[in-house]
């Protein structure tokens, strides 16, 4: 190998390989490659009420919600906003927004793209 690269050479393409490296991190970071996911959270559709809050014992505690069409959630929403047993979770298609409404009122939206776990 060093018949073939002389020292500068070497340098040079640890660099360039570096920066790419770098540059590749960094996509993945953003979100360059998350179209899957993205588009995922873009094509669900779902209406419902919150019919349970619970503790997932099998899943290390975690805060649960159970709603009336069988589909569970974490319970991941701030402090300050705390989920009833009637309240509605919208999730409309094409939307990247997870709407909390309590007696036709908006009372939250998450980002679920900026969520760690949905």
């Amino acid at each position: 190998m060093d018949e073939i690269f002389d020292r500068k050479s070497k340098i040079i393409l640890g660099t360039m390989l570096s920066l790419i490296g770098l540059l590749l991190f960094s996509l993945s970071q953003f979100g360059y490659f998350e179209n899957q996911r993205r588009d995922e959270i873009l094509n669900q559709n779902y209406k419902a009420k919150v019919i349970e809050k619970f503790e997932d014992k099998s899943n290390r505690n975690a805060r649960m919600i159970r709603l009336s069409n069988s589909r569970k959630l974490f319970d991941y929403w701030p402090k300050n906003v705390e989920l009833k047993i009637g309240d509605s979770i919208i999730k409309e298609k094409m939307s990247t927004n997870l709407l909390v409404k309590r007696n036709s009122r908006l009372i939250y939206s998450l980002n679920l793209l900026e969520a760690k776990d949905n």
